[in-house]
């Protein structure tokens, strides 16, 4: 990180690094569906809302990948990326069915690092299995379906705790995390907050990407300058990420 307006970095990385970044593994692994390994709307740009909808918050990070793409090319890459390329015969959700992710996320820390609140979603797009996605979740003791949203199926992640993980020191942990399932996309959301309250829910989260999917919510491309120079930069059609970070943490 550098200080000033902002530090962003295109990156070339496997989408576990991807996830990882976004913040979105956990929710992935508690709600069952990371068998594609470790891991609707018009472009990837398009699922990435400005953080700023669901909460005040003063640190941001995003990214998209053209996963498809990727995968499709897979034997063209190097070998360390391409043992990413793992599956899970059991997942209803295969890579081949994956065009694009997205993924974006907001948070506020306390220069002690004993306070912090974060959220963030990230979306699956492609040929989505819904009935089998609906069917593998339902299963999964640890979600309970929680109504629809714009055509969405949601559900209720319960055990995001145990994913997420604690802050030495800090106050009690709260968490929460969501999922919804469509007919061209997948999302999964989380929100968690240790010695303060930011105001987000990861349904909050999982909603605000759908409504920024179809031009309901505002998206960072139009807020964020860094974030419009990545989307003009490199489109959709590459792997980026970026962050903008309050300067009052790096200074």
């Amino acid at each position: 990180l550098i200080r000033g307006e902002t530090h962003m970095r295109d990156m070339q990385t496997d989408r576990r690094s991807f996830l990882k970044a976004s913040g979105m593994a956990a929710v992935l692994a508690a709600t069952g569906l990371a068998g594609c390994g470790d891991t609707g709307g018009g472009g990837s740009g398009d699922w990435i809302y400005d953080p700023t909808e669901v909460a005040d918050v003063s640190n941001v990070a995003f990214g998209s990948m053209a996963y498809g793409t990727l995968y499709d090319n897979r034997e063209e890459l190097p070998s360390s990326m391409q043992d990413s390329f793992q599956t899970n015969p059991d997942s209803p959700l295969q890579p081949e069915d994956i065009d694009d992710m997205a993924g974006v996320a907001g948070g506020d820390v306390s220069e002690d690092m004993q306070n912090v609140g974060a959220f963030g979603s990230i979306a699956i797009t492609g040929d989505i299995p819904r009935s089998d996605l609906e069917s593998e979740i339902e299963s999964d003791d640890s979600a309970e379906a929680s109504g629809s949203y714009e055509g969405y199926s949601m559900y209720t992640v319960s055990d995001l705790e145990d994913g997420v993980g604690s802050v030495p020191g800090s106050g009690q942990f709260q968490g929460s995390g969501a999922a919804a399932v469509g007919d061209d996309a997948m999302l999964a959301g989380f929100a968690y907050a240790q010695g303060m309250d930011i105001g987000a829910t990861g349904r909050s989260a999982v909603e605000t990407m759908i409504d920024s999917s179809a031009g309901n919510a505002g998206r960072l491309s139009a807020t964020s300058g860094p974030a419009q120079r990545v989307q003009d930069r490199l489109g959709d059609d590459m792997l980026s990420m970026g962050a903008e970070v309050d300067p009052e943490l790096v200074s």
